[in-house]
């Protein structure tokens, strides 16, 4: 038996445990070999990639989820108005009903009023902000002070940075021809502090719930 580093005859148990290593001709039909795997798994690159989905409330175009905002001035301050204008309390056990009369849009404050939504990386934000001066009168009663009462509410920051439940500053509360001492505490209670007041907040955090669920 000749041996030597060039020439080594392998024995029957290394030949068992390498196998079969004598060329096979390739069957194009056969998936089993390697060449079947890579073409069942790489296959096309540009039709198993997944186009990813766009943002939500962003445009079509905008797959990324970079930042978009679309203005909504022009229905934010119509329904926001109309909302207000729908304010009205009556004060219990009495015949005095306090309502809105006129909202006024404050042209001075937040170059007159704006509000957008926008959408970035799957997120929407809301973005808005508002000044009115209400304009609220009292009527019903049975005494000759219940009569003629009217005056303004100021709310200048109607904003996104007031949570629902909170409430907005008042920067101002009058009454036309000043508060006679005998219903000094009754409107404060009711218009400024309670009453009227206590509606307009829950009808603006109404708004805000309407906005985010129309845009």
């Amino acid at each position: 038996k000749k041996t030597s580093f060039f020439h080594h005859e392998m024995t029957e148990e290394e030949k068992k445990l390498i196998g079969d290593i004598a060329p096979k001709k390739l069957n194009p039909n056969d998936s089993s070999g390697a060449a079947g795997t890579a073409t069942s798994t790489g296959g096309d690159a540009g039709a198993g990639a997944a186009t990813p989905a766009p943002t939500e409330g962003a445009s079509a175009w905008n797959k990324a989820g970079t930042w978009e905002e679309r203005d909504i001035t022009a229905w934010a301050s119509d329904t926001l108005t109309s909302t207000l204008l729908g304010c009205s309390y009556s004060v219990p056990d009495s015949d005095v009903t306090i309502k809105v009369v006129k909202a006024n849009k404050m042209s001075e404050l937040h170059d007159g009023g704006h509000a957008s939504v926008a959408a970035v990386r799957g997120k929407k934000r809301y973005i808005y902000e508002f000044g009115y001066s209400l304009e609220w009168e009292m009527t019903g009663g049975n005494d000759e002070d219940d009569e003629d009462i009217n005056g303004t509410l100021v709310l200048p920051d109607i904003d996104g940075t007031v949570a629902s439940g909170e409430w907005h500053d008042v920067s101002d509360f009058t009454v036309v021809g000043g508060i006679k001492n005998s219903k000094r505490t009754f409107l404060l209670k009711y218009v400024r502090d309670g009453g009227l007041r206590q509606v307009i907040e829950d009808r603006i955090d109404e708004w805000v719930a309407l906005l985010k669920a129309t845009y």
